[in-house]
């Protein structure tokens, strides 16, 4: 979308496009619009899988994801 590289060894990436950025002090904050995500690499079984891939886990589980 932006053009900007995509770390395919990594499990997961998320392109921004920068709308803003705020100078205070010595720092700077980037303000960036989610343009595209997702996973590059293949699902790997390990204990919180689910979780992680934000798999549906039955109407009796909720989790902040």
């Amino acid at each position: 979308m932006t053009g900007a590289p995509i770390l395919t060894e990594l499990p997961a990436f998320v392109e921004c496009r920068l709308i803003d950025s705020l100078t205070a002090g010595d720092h700077t904050i980037f303000l960036g619009e989610v343009v595209e995500a997702g996973a590059s690499l293949p699902e790997q079984e390990r204990p919180d899988s689910h979780t992680l891939w934000l798999k549906d886990l039955g109407e009796n589980i909720f989790y902040g994801g």
